[in-house]
This record gives C-alpha cells, structure tokens and sequence, in this order.
C-alpha cells in the first residue's frame, strides 16, 4: 500500500557550523541565508508542505536562539508542527537522525540537509520508495564518474561513498544530494543499539553497515535542479539561477 505523504515526517538538518562560509555563517544560520527572496530552510519547508508534511525535526547548534526565534515569529509558518533537538556537541549527520529517535519511532521520515537548494518533487520520491519497497532511499544527481553512490538496474544501491568504485558493479550512479527517506523500522531495529548524544558518520556508521546488512537501500535519480550552496561559489551560482527564473537582466 503506497504510504500518503501526510504520514511521513520530516528531519532537517540545521546544526553545521557553515565554516565554508564564513564570514557571513559567523552572524547568520547557514539555514537562514536567503536566496530568492526567502531562507533556505523556507525553499524547504515549502517543498514539505507541497507533499503534505508539516510534521518537522530540526536538529540545532550553530546559532540556534536565532532559529527558534525566526520559527516563532514568521506567521507563514504556523501550519508546521516543529521538534527541536539541540545538540551540546555536533552529532553528524547519523547521530543527528539517532538523537530524533523519539520523534521519528512511529512514521517514515524524510532528512534534507538545509545547506542544499532542490525542486524535487517530493512526492513522486515517496511514491517511488514505497513502490520498490525500499527500507531506505537515498537521492542522488546521476553524473558519468559517480562521487557517492551506484545502482543496478533495479535502482538498489551497490555501492555507497567507495574510494574506487567497481565498474563492472552496476548501470548508473553519482552524487548523493542530501535528501533521503526512511522506513521507521530502521531506526527502531536496525539502528536500535546506536545511543543518543553520540557521534555517528553517515556513511561508515550507517549506511555502509546497513548495506552489509543486506537492507533493501534504493538510489534515487534526481534530474530537476539541485545544488549544495555551502561555498561562496556555490552560493554565488545559486542567486544567479534565481535571478534568471525571475527574468532578472544583465544576470
């Protein structure tokens, strides 16, 4: 049975120190920075809200008074139901989902990391992800030399952030883009003798035992527009892409 969008929550990643770019994540959240006339973290909910998910997890350090404050205080949100959960210390991205246990045991859940921009359409992934049956799908920018991740022809994930990757392995692969979906068994079985409070890498403390595991792990092509905005570059790159969708001249 397809899962309805409404029944998924979301975890976003806002705690990371934007070192890449300072000075400007110094006085500002990298999740507050605003490129199209909103905040990044806004681009994100509003992807949410398109897919009926206004149940939300956002992981706080850097800054963090400043983003309970704007969540308080920004009427256009007051459709989203949020849980907070500060970190003392930075936990990673795999303690970060591990410290949101309590919140995301009884729903499939949804993590996008805040320092990305992504039009995809979040509820054809769900449809995608509960139709292949997987455990855990993870988004990624297909690119001839994959960086991150490979699939096979049946879109399961054979190899996950390799030094040197085996050609001979699988049909397609790339760039992981920060945004995965979650079957809630994971974190209540799998996952379940990982403590709270504690570090924990994506990668080597998740998602590679997972796949050793043998856990139905799907890959996810992304092909609308997506980009990482966490250097000034990239950035840069990102308010000119704006700036053209608003017909903006001399661009």
């Amino acid at each position: 049975m397809i899962k309805k969008a409404g029944n998924v929550k979301a975890l976003i990643l806002a705690a990371g120190l934007g070192k890449r770019l300072r000075p400007l994540t110094d006085s500002i959240p990298k999740s507050l920075i605003r490129f199209g006339n909103k905040e990044s973290i806004v681009h994100i909910l509003e992807k949410l809200r398109d897919a009926d998910i206004n149940n939300i997890g956002i992981n706080l350090h850097h800054l963090w008074k400043d983003l309970v404050r704007f969540f308080a205080t920004t009427s256009e949100l007051t459709d989203f139901s949020f849980y907070f959960s500060y970190e003392e210390h930075l936990l990673g991205t795999g303690g970060a989902i591990i410290n949101c246990r309590d919140f995301l045991f009884d729903d499939d859940f949804i993590v996008i990391n805040s320092d990305i921009y992504s039009e995809l359409d979040l509820k054809k992934l769900i449809t995608f992800h509960d139709e292949k049956g997987s455990q855990l799908t993870l988004v990624f920018k297909p690119n001839r030399q994959p960086t991150d991740l490979k699939i096979d022809s049946a879109f399961h994930i054979t190899e996950f952030a390799e030094k040197n990757f085996s050609p001979e392995t699988s049909v397609q692969g790339g760039t992981f883009t920060g945004i995965s979906i979650w079957k809630k068994k994971i974190i209540n079985k799998n996952l379940s003798s990982l403590n709270k409070g504690k570090y924990y890498e994506f990668s080597g403390d998740i998602i590679l035992p997972l796949l050793r595991e043998g856990l139905e792990i799907c890959g996810y092509p992304h092909y609308d527009f997506w980009m990482d905005f966490g250097t000034p570059e990239s950035l840069k790159r990102l308010q000119y892409h704006f700036k053209k969708k608003q017909g903006v001249k001399d661009v």
